[in-house]
């Protein structure tokens, strides 16, 4: 049997959440779109590229503001859903470290929430600046971790750290906040050939019904947290949950449940010449 590798299990943990990605995570993450966007300014005409684009709906809002946009994932599951939902548009299975286009192919790449799930995210920016047109521009977002606004990734990381075996035999992992750090993010994006990086926080938040919908986000919305979790001892994992509830009932309001998670986003240009 193959050893697992970082991207086989975030391939294989995505595939897994796909069916259940729109009604798990997609109310979370698409706050994030129009931040995005909005860093191009007119897209009208424009050839926009979304790498890791889950279910697809990045890529409908691009076209909406006028673009010419597709969408790649790992994910042959995530590809097959968004094609589903969106049959007029191109969905393609694709690796981001290496991406299957021409050099100054796009006028614009985007990464929502993408970064942080690569096994080789220095190549996958790389790959970014080589499929963009001279005056191209690369936007992605990132989540904050918990002492940068990051709060519901904060208490859940907290809760395993005090409840859970850690020690689970998973691969090693990139750090999962670096591309929210000014140092890496300028390093990386920088040493590609990026200039004009230009850096802001979004407010963003998990909103749900009720507090035990914090669960349902750790077992079925998660991809390497989820694994850890399911490592554990049933007791650790009934702990775990109930912690984790526990969390969320201090972020109860009149509407349900509502928990902030700030986000990094960065955009930066590929010179004219």
């Amino acid at each position: 049997m193959a050893e697992h590798t970082f991207t086989s299990l975030e391939r294989e943990g995505w595939s897994r959440n796909a069916a259940d990605y729109d009604g798990i995570i997609l109310d979370w993450t698409s706050q994030a779109y129009g931040p995005i966007l909005e860093t191009f300014e007119d897209l009208n005409g424009k050839r926009l590229l979304d790498v890791a684009s889950g279910t697809g709906h990045l890529v409908r809002a691009a076209v909406e503001r006028g673009a010419a946009a597709e969408g790649l994932d790992i994910s042959a599951e995530m590809v097959a859903l968004a094609g589903r939902a969106f049959p007029d548009l191109t969905f393609r299975v694709g690796s981001a470290d290496a991406l299957p286009y021409a050099d100054g192919a796009f006028d614009a790449v985007t990464c929502c929430f993408g970064l942080l799930h690569l096994e080789r995210p220095e190549a996958a920016v790389a790959e970014a600046y080589r499929v963009l047109r001279p005056g191209g521009r690369f936007s992605y977002t990132t989540w904050h971790g918990p002492t940068s606004g990051g709060i519901l990734l904060g208490l859940m990381l907290k809760t395993f750290q005090r409840l859970a075996n850690m020690d689970v035999g998973l691969p090693p992992a990139p750090p999962i906040f670096q591309f929210a750090e000014a140092e890496t993010r300028d390093r990386v994006l920088g040493g590609v050939g990026f200039v004009a990086i230009s850096p802001r926080d979004i407010d963003i938040r998990w909103r749900a019904a009720r507090p035990e919908e914090i669960g349902r986000l750790l077992r079925e919305g998660m991809v390497r947290m989820r694994l850890v979790f399911e490592r554990q001892t049933a007791s650790v994992q009934r702990d775990i949950t109930e912690a984790l509830i526990d969390e969320a009932r201090a972020f109860v309001t009149t509407d349900g449940v509502e928990i902030p998670n700030a986000a990094h986003l960065a955009t930066a240009l590929k010179p004219s010449s």
